[in-house]
């Protein structure tokens, strides 16, 4: 089957099976490091990634679920501005987590950043319960995710 879709904003066009996981289309044809995942069965997280702003896990995603729509891997979010100034009001707030997955609760907190300025920030715990690794607590980041929305005039994480 041929799908056209976005892939962290370049229009692409590729044949797969239709039975094969959007993590393994990426693995085979893609250059991206984020798609070789360890676990392949939803544990380990590193697979996350934005169809069109819903966060999901790509060894989730049939790869026919693609069409027509965008998406979003860590690697390409790591290349936006929003990534550079999370990253650096999080440092600022003193918010540490560890090297093997800061670059993923960023991009989760990004994902959220909508149900958090409404006021769900259930959302945001339900999120960080399913990184498995514990470094930074809710506090923490809850407090530095409020005051980054605040100084960017009320836009809170991912909020456009």
């Amino acid at each position: 089957m041929t799908i056209s879709f976005i892939l962290n904003g370049e229009d692409m066009i590729h044949t797969a099976e239709s039975h094969q996981s959007l993590l393994s289309v990426m693995q085979q044809h893609f250059t991206l490091a984020q798609s070789h995942a360890p676990c392949e069965k939803t544990y380990c997280q590193r697979c996350l990634i934005l169809l069109d702003n819903k966060l999901m896990l790509a060894c989730r995603v049939p790869f026919f679920m693609v069409r027509r729509k965008e998406v979003i891997t860590l690697e390409g979010w790591k290349l936006t501005e929003e990534y550079r100034l999370l990253k650096n009001h999080m440092e600022k707030s003193s918010v540490v987590f560890c090297p093997s997955c800061t670059d993923l609760r960023l991009f989760t907190y990004h994902s959220c950043g909508e149900a958090l300025a409404i006021g769900e920030p259930w959302e945001l715990q339900r999120l960080m319960s399913d990184i498995p690794c514990r470094c930074g607590t809710m506090e923490e980041v809850t407090q530095a995710l409020e005051t980054y929305g605040d100084k960017r005039g009320g836009n809170h994480v991912g909020k456009k």
